[in-house]
């Protein structure tokens, strides 16, 4: 009985390192563009086109539709495609940043200005 609670313990303090290493050794992103930028990628979420702007909250109203369709879009390297950003909420909690829902690359603020439909959700 005694060697499995010490099975247990060390199966258990090894999981807790693990999770602690991995949590710490992620390097944050930081996707908030508020006051720290005066420009933002916007992706229409219906036709996926990709535009620069002023920054703006987001979701934004399209002028051409006057639906709010447009959000702050990241893109993958990987895939060559602009997604939706995650709330900022979220983003900040996901270690190392936001990923790519395909390939699990790590997503960035920039890349060309393309109207390559999104893909994924």
């Amino acid at each position: 009985m005694k060697e499995l609670f010490v099975s247990l313990l060390v199966g258990c303090l090894a999981w807790a390192g693990w999770t602690v290493y991995h949590q710490t050794k992620a390097t944050p992103v930081d996707v908030t563009v508020g006051e720290e930028s005066d420009e933002i990628t916007l992706l229409n979420t219906e036709t996926g086109e990709i535009s620069r702007s002023e920054w703006m909250p987001t979701p934004a109203v399209d002028p051409k539709t006057g639906k709010s369709t447009l959000v702050q879009g990241m893109y993958c390297e990987k895939c060559r495609k602009w997604y939706p950003a995650p709330p900022r909420e979220t983003a900040e909690r996901t270690p190392g940043g936001p990923v790519c829902y395909h390939d699990q690359t790590r997503l960035s603020l920039d890349g060309p200005l393309t109207s390559n439909p999104a893909r994924g959700g």
